[in-house]
């Protein structure tokens, strides 16, 4: 009878045993499970970390780029504004030379007018070529097709020839002495060479004759002798 109690309760504790050998097996199953399932989270959130860093760090760059651009953009504008400056200068300066000739044609007309009587020539049509030259220093269409000094340039060569035609020589060059009645003195030069203190050291600006009489003196630089 005994014998026969032990072996049930050798029977239940075997089952017991193998059910609890089973719901260990089962425990240590999901336990993988959750830890591989883990890992593979976790690797999967490793990668999207790498690609929003990797990401952020391409952002940074362009962000980057943009500044840079921008900079370039600021210096320019700023280079813009200065060659606007520059231009509008250049315009004024343009402005000043075409008045400043303007002046000078207008001042050689007085002379010419205020010698007439002196001179036997043909003023009253002289007058009217030099009306005709200063008409020539309106700059306004031909300063859109060219530079203020080769608009001038033309301008002085055409009044040239205007003078030459008739009878007026323009005299550029002189080498002597100093004439009061024939130069006006401009600049002098310091020479430590006795011989040639008053003598004329260069022509700065032309002299205009007619029938051999000095109508505008030449504007000159004379030499003067220090010991």
């Amino acid at each position: 009878m005994l014998s026969k109690h032990l072996k049930n309760f050798y029977q239940l504790l075997v089952m017991a045993m193998i059910n609890y050998f089973s719901k260990i097996g089962k425990l240590f199953k999901s336990f993988m499970f959750l830890k591989n399932e883990k890992e593979e989270r976790l690797r999967e959130y490793e990668i999207e970390v790498n690609r929003l860093r990797n990401q952020n760090e391409q952002q940074a760059v362009e962000i980057q780029s943009l500044r840079d651009l921008y900079s370039m953009s600021i210096r320019r504008i700023e280079e813009i504004d200065k060659e606007k400056t520059s231009l509008q200068q250049l315009l004024t300066d343009e402005q000043n030379l075409t008045n400043s000739l303007k002046e000078k044609l207008l001042s050689l007309e007085d002379e010419l007018v205020r010698l007439r009587d002196t001179c036997g020539h043909d003023f009253h049509k002289t007058a009217r070529v030099f009306s005709e030259l200063i008409n020539y220093c309106d700059l306004k269409k031909s300063l859109s097709d060219t530079s203020a000094e080769k608009t001038i340039t033309s301008i002085i060569q055409r009044i040239e020839h205007s003078l030459w035609d008739y009878g007026i020589i323009l005299k550029k060059e002189y080498v002597g002495t100093f004439d009061p009645a024939i130069h006006r003195i401009i600049e002098v030069v310091e020479t430590k060479d006795a011989s040639l203190h008053n003598q004329v050291a260069k022509v700065l600006s032309p002299g205009y004759w007619l029938n051999e009489q000095c109508l505008i003196p030449q504007d000159v630089a004379i030499y003067s002798f220090k010991s």
